[in-house]
């Protein structure tokens, strides 16, 4: 490579003039090896490199002038340098997720579904392009005007009455959600399944399931928020750089091709959106997500098989849900019971010991949970008569929307003779999500603190034990899971990919993009040799718990080293939610004073950030759980006349009509002004719409939890025995190879350890 003339990302694309060269002046730094309290901001990059400080084993003048990575010592010995930085993120803050089903046997909708390939072999179909949701709208706009050209003047139609094959109530509210604003990004999808069908070959669709979902977006607070992340993570590995006089930034690495960069995430609107954010913040690019999003982020089918695919342990996973939802209809108490805490968490994690002592009794718990929920639909109601049904909320919801959330939610919950645990996980993040960005709108009711105390012990206990219980269930669906990912973050820790170099090794492609060094005569720099390898994976909370899992307990699973040191222990027993943003990271760090073939010269610091909270998910001092209920099973019609009364969309007060054009991401004109870009093109400079979402993440008072150390200084060998041993754990199911498969694996179910009855 000539003289660089432009700043180019690892992916070849040519980024936009918002970046900088200048040096960036990180202060002082903490001394060599120095981490008193163990954590460190959002990023967890300590500028002091590992614990381990570089030793003088085989150091010459020349091989330190020669590898004076960065240009700076440390009491006179080599400082650690930072070599590469890979990261698995949980997307950010995201709205609620909905869903609606119909079952279809309208033929112009049925044709429809036809054309865009369902039938003839092809069981399901997605339609998630702005064409294709497009003209599903224009269908049912169709459906339903013939409907009303039908009724005679003066009559009445119910929720129940049926368009040709298609219920009115639920086209209605298919028609609203369509209409909520433009079609863009990935904020609403139709899932389509075929159920009968007829003709020779199958070709002729009798009848179809329509799944619509929507909800699950980025919020503005959460693009902010994850813009911030991407600015910390800058800061703190400018300072794991710099050095005392030759201080670098890594805008500077990243201005002369030694920043090798790469963005990988799931085809989920809000994973691929949070990938963009962290973009935007760590390298300080200026404009909208969405070209950062084209032109950055890797998001084929690679990367989502890598992030998103599970589909190999679904079977597990509804067996591991089964026997959880029997274990909490029982009855009798957590608290008390070691018999029920053996069965339901026998690995005795205290990350989930913790929450039972809260439930006590799980039925009862959910019983209490069930009871709140009404309060609330009846606090609701009263709120809808004085302020109205339109009353506008956060993200384009209406007071009418949040309530008819609500009361899908309750019903969900309750079933005849059993309580649906399933709807406990839907429960707690919708009321996150309502704690956080609607909890003054609504006039600060008690109510949503009280559902907190309730749901959250709950919450925490059930998320976790959906990947597994029994040290077998948690590798099963740990292995399923991530085994793309444990095999491509091996790959990029291998020793021989973070050394310089400039593609002539056709092994090695990701050099292709890197600095030639025959060039460095051409950089005005010092610190000639530097650079840096960072790799971003943004996936779903499926991933990072499944990961965690690993960590947690392949080492005595699956015989495969630990990463995970004392103190990294007791962090990992105070870890009781992986939140929004959560962050598992391995820092590699090259102690430049040892020999080469010293397999403490790359060491790895492992570090866990459980990903942000907000102050207002804190129930005051004041707010009890509800008293104690009758434990038996009064359905909804108890509360029918106050909490049931609304229709369903388009009719009483609530018009689609009304809406239709509105923008999503708004609810006001600051509102409205959230949904641009989430952060100015400096430090110091930003745009308007930035500084609204920084207020935003203000106003949820959202804050991301320090990462905590796990390991403070590995062999990268060990981390690499660790990625590939878990990688290639031979699952039920998979087809035998000559390698022995890991203890656990080897003859034996997956559930055989510590499994229950």
């Amino acid at each position: 490579a000539a003289t660089p003339t432009a700043a180019t990302l690892f992916t070849g694309a040519t980024i936009p003039s918002g970046i900088h060269a200048e040096a960036y002046s990180s202060g002082d730094e903490t001394p060599h090896g120095a981490e008193p309290s163990g954590q460190h901001s959002p990023g967890g990059i300590p500028p002091g490199g590992t614990g381990h400080a570089g030793g003088s084993n085989g150091r010459d003048g020349a091989a330190q002038q020669s590898r004076r990575v960065g240009g700076g010592t440390l009491g006179g010995r080599l400082k650690p340098q930072l070599r590469a930085l890979i990261t698995v993120i949980r997307h950010g803050d995201r709205t609620p997720k909905q869903k609606l089903k119909m079952k279809l046997r309208n033929r112009p909708m049925l044709d429809f579904f036809t054309e865009q390939g369902l039938g003839k072999g092809v069981a399901e179909i997605k339609l998630k392009k702005p064409k294709q949701l497009q003209q599903a709208l224009d269908l049912v706009d169709s459906l339903l005007h013939e409907a009303a050209l039908r009724l005679a003047p003066g009559s009445s139609v119910s929720s129940d009455s049926e368009v040709e094959g298609a219920r009115l109530g639920q086209l209605k509210q298919l028609q609203w959600v369509l209409r909520q604003g433009p079609f863009h990004g990935v904020n609403r999808k139709l899932q389509v399944k075929r159920i009968s069908s007829s003709g020779p070959e199958g070709e002729h669709l009798d009848e179809a399931q329509l799944v619509m979902k929507w909800g699950g977006e980025l919020t503005a607070a959460g693009k902010a928020e994850a813009e911030l992340l991407g600015r910390s993570l800058r800061e703190d590995m400018s300072r794991a750089e710099g050095t005392s006089g030759t201080t670098r930034s890594l805008l500077h690495l990243h201005s002369t091709y030694r920043h090798d960069v790469k963005f990988y995430a799931s085809d989920e609107g809000r994973v691929q959106l949070t990938a963009a954010a962290i973009a935007k913040g760590l390298l300080e690019l200026a404009g909208e997500l969405p070209p950062i999003l084209v032109s950055l982020i890797r998001k084929d089918s690679v990367a989502n098989r890598m992030l998103d695919d599970a589909s190999s342990v679904a079977a597990a996973s509804e067996g591991i849900k089964e026997r959880l939802h029997a274990v909490v209809q029982e009855e009798g108490s957590l608290k008390d019971s070691e018999e029920m805490q053996a069965r339901l968490v026998p690995t005795a994690t205290p990350a989930l010991v913790a929450p039972m002592q809260l439930i006590g009794s799980p039925r009862l718990q959910v019983k209490r949970l069930h009871a709140a929920l009404l309060r609330l639909l009846i606090e609701l109601q009263a709120i809808r008569r004085t302020l109205g049904d339109s009353l506008p909320l956060y993200h384009g919801e209406t007071l009418f929307l949040v309530y008819q959330r609500w009361s899908k939610l309750a019903r969900e919950l309750h079933r005849p003779k059993a309580y649906e645990i399933s709807k406990v996980p839907d429960i707690y993040d919708a009321l996150k999500f309502d704690l956080r960005h609607n909890f003054d709108r609504l006039g600060r009711p008690p109510i949503l603190h009280e559902l907190m105390t309730l749901v959250r012990p709950l919450a925490r206990l059930i998320v976790p034990l959906e990947y597994g219980s029994t040290m077998g269930e948690m590798m099963e669906t740990g292995v399923g899971t991530t085994r793309a990912l444990l095999r491509k973050l091996a790959a990029d820790l291998q020793a021989e990919r973070m050394a310089m170099g400039h593609g002539e090794d056709t092994d090695l492609p990701e050099t292709v993009h890197q600095l030639d060094p025959r060039a460095l005569v051409a950089v005005d720099d010092v610190s000639r040799q530097d650079h840096l390898k960072t790799r971003f994976y943004l996936t779903s909370e499926s991933h990072v718990y499944t990961l965690l899992n690993l960590i947690r307990h392949a080492p005595q699973a699956l015989g495969v080293p630990s990463l995970v040191d004392e103190q990294g222990a007791g962090v990992l027993d105070q870890v009781g939610e992986l939140s929004y943003l959560t962050q598992i990271t391995f820092a590699v760090y090259e102690h430049c004073g040892r020999n080469p073939d010293d397999p403490m010269r790359l060491q790895v610091v492992v570090r866990l950030s459980a990903g942000d909270v907000s102050d207002k998910e804190i129930p005051p001092a004041d707010v009890l759980a509800s008293p104690d209920v009758d434990d038996t099973d009064g359905g909804l019609a108890e509360v029918s006349d106050e909490a049931w009364s609304a229709g369903a969309p388009g009719e009483g007060a609530l018009k689609p009509d009304d809406r239709a054009g509105r923008e999503v991401g708004g609810s006001g004109d600051e509102e409205q002004q959230l949904q641009g870009s989430v952060g100015g093109g400096g430090e110091d400079d930003l745009t308007e719409t930035g500084e609204a979402a920084l207020r935003e993440v203000e106003r949820a008072a959202l804050r991301i939890q320090p990462a905590r150390t796990l390991h403070r200084s590995l062999p990268l060998s060990t981390v690499l025995a660790f990625l590939e041993g878990c990688a290639s754990a031979q699952l039920p199911g998979d087809a035998a190879d000559d390698a022995p498969a890991p203890p656990l694996m080897r003859g034996a179910s997956c559930h055989a350890v510590g499994a229950g009855p």
